[in-house]
């Protein structure tokens, strides 16, 4: 679960942790036990750790454009703080193990760095509130002298980080920040989790126990899938999605549970595409996957898919791709698959000639083995 490292007390860390975008089972995902696919882009987000110079204080500072500089007092609690609450709660799960564990606490000063916003810092809906999170945890425990050593323990570390914030979110994003490549996700019960924090169990028995529902695998994609993704430019609110989300499905019960279950339908036929390297049958499972999105959409009026995500699906179809808006819809990106040897370079002149900005980005690589 964890190792110690020799290193000395100086020593700087970064941590370089992916973006994320979902494939298929957004909305359906907020229900424990429901499965998602995901993959992680390779665009990342960065935190740099470094003894501080400055006795007793910690500070954090950043590139991000919604983040200024922040200094406090190790003497002093950790403070609460709206723009860096992602980074604090981050830093006190660490803490909360560090003091556990009888070492003493240090100063330190944490510099975060993106690639997941544009030259103007627009964000590409990748998710740098799960990345930076993750990032925080991974690089404090190093800079401890603790390497975590398996992406499950660094993913329940940051979900029990998100979890004392109170995040809605299904937590998916940070399965793929912590493991890269292709994922398949089960949510877990958060409300047990919460349960769990409530009552004080430690985060160590937490670490070692089985949470319910969580499923968390990594998927070799099809050698022949070609992957493009798509940004509308257009910036979108998973939160505020969400919320909307969760106040229009009390309105229709009988829908709402319709579409979970085939959901969760869509998204195992598409894991057995993976498991089969069968390119025609992921592409159906993304097309059904889309549909049912566009039914939610009809009946909770949602606005998932903007006129300009349609726009990009139409142009996909038209030039041999199946396509479908990725995440909780409003902006953002799409994504685009066919066979490797599709021709790509109509649909990527389509699209930037439709204001779409075809976005140069793989897959990145698979953390699970490392």
């Amino acid at each position: 679960m964890f190792e110690r490292l020799n290193h000395a007390h100086t020593h700087t860390y970064t941590a370089r942790i992916p973006g994320k975008l979902f494939v298929a089972g957004e909305y359906a995902i907020l229900e424990a036990g429901n499965p998602a696919i995901l993959f992680a882009v390779n665009q990342y987000l960065s935190c740099r750790v470094a003894t501080n110079s400055v006795a007793n204080t910690i500070e954090l500072s950043s590139d991000l454009p919604e983040l200024t500089p922040l200094q406090f007092k190790r003497n002093e609690p950790i403070p609460t703080h709206a723009q860096w609450r992602y980074v604090l709660s981050a830093i006190q799960v660490v803490e909360d193990l560090i003091t556990a564990w009888q070492q003493p606490l240090r100063c330190y000063r944490l510099h975060f760095a993106t690639e997941l916003i544009d030259e103007h810092g627009a964000k590409y809906g990748f998710g740098s509130s799960g990345a930076v999170t993750v990032a925080t945890i991974k690089a404090l425990f190093y800079f401890y002298g603790i390497e975590i050593q398996s992406p499950e323990t660094l993913f329940k570390l940051a979900a029990i980080a998100l979890t004392r914030m109170g995040t809605t979110g299904s937590l998916a994003d940070i399965a793929v920040n912590c493991y890269g490549g292709w994922v398949f996700y089960r949510s877990l019960d958060r409300q047990w989790l919460a349960k769990q924090l409530a009552c004080h169990v430690p985060i160590e028995t937490l670490l070692t126990c089985a949470w319910p529902h969580l499923t968390i695998e990594s998927l070799a994609a099809p050698t022949n899938l070609q992957v493009h993704i798509g940004w509308t430019t257009s910036p979108a609110s998973t939160d505020q999605h969400v919320q909307s989300f969760h106040t229009q499905k009390e309105k229709h019960p009988a829908l709402y549970q319709q579409f979970i279950k085939d959901s969760a339908d869509a998204v195992h036929r598409m894991k057995s595409a993976f498991d089969q390297q069968d390119v025609a049958q992921l592409q159906q499972a993304l097309t059904d996957a889309r549909h049912l999105l566009l039914t939610l959409d009809q009946a909770y009026n949602l606005s998932i898919e903007t006129p300009a995500l349609k726009h990009l699906i139409n142009l996909a179809e038209q030039h041999g791709f199946v396509a479908k808006s990725s995440g909780a819809g409003g902006g953002d990106c799409g994504i685009a698959f066919s066979y490797q040897s599709q021709n790509n370079a109509p649909l990527l002149q389509a699209w930037r000639e439709a204001g779409i900005i075809p976005l140069s980005l793989g897959i990145a690589p698979s953390q699970i083995n490392e």
